[in-house]
């Protein structure tokens, strides 16, 4: 049994958002209508606070199945759009710009933002140093020039895609100097000030 879409908002829809409930943390059982069922919402929009409400609810694990041939108005050299698969264990924020990406991805594909300042993709030790498993929420953001949180949390020069509002973790020396070397300003994402020399 499904929870299908509005159908007003189901033309034009270039993926969705499938969301299944992870079993729960608890010994309380669960009153949610949608126990063992699968929700499903439209993607060519953001979502509103209720389907975030009934995301939260359920304690689910999300799954995007999202097609990848638009291409990012933030940064045309990028055609693939950042969006975490179903490996949430394996999940990593990157320590520069935030976005959340599997470490396979960011090792295969590279960083959508810090590539080439930041090459993960050579093969050496970088994105592991660079990229954190260690984060705290997440934001989707579509059009960051638009979006008030990605203005403030200073995403709205980035691609479109997942970031994690804060990511612990401390930047390695030489990821330091290949930003400094470009005349790139780190801003750190662990919630501190940028007080760095």
């Amino acid at each position: 049994m499904h929870a299908k879409p509005d159908p007003s908002h189901s033309q034009s829809v270039s993926g969705i958002l499938r969301a299944e409930q992870r079993p729960l943390q608890t010994s309380t059982p669960s009153t949610s209508p949608f126990r063992g069922t699968d929700v499903f919402f439209p993607l060519n929009k953001p979502l509103n606070s209720k389907q975030i409400s009934i995301l939260l609810f359920l304690n689910i694990e999300v799954y995007l199945s999202i097609e990848l041939a638009t291409m990012s108005s933030a940064n045309p050299d990028y055609k693939w759009r950042p969006v975490p698969t179903n490996h949430f264990r394996y999940l990593r924020a990157c320590m520069v710009c935030a976005v959340v990406l599997t470490l396979d991805e960011f090792t295969r594909k590279g960083c959508p933002n810090c590539h080439p300042v930041l090459d993960y993709t050579t093969g050496s030790d970088l994105a592991q140093m660079c990229t954190s498993p260690i984060y705290e929420g997440c934001i989707s953001i579509d059009k960051p020039t638009e979006s008030w949180i990605a203005k403030w949390l200073r995403l709205d020069k980035y691609v479109p895609g997942v970031y994690a509002t804060k990511v612990v973790g401390d930047l390695p020396e030489d990821a330091m100097d290949y930003l400094n070397a470009e005349n790139i300003e780190y801003i750190p994402r662990d919630g501190s000030e940028n007080n760095l020399e």
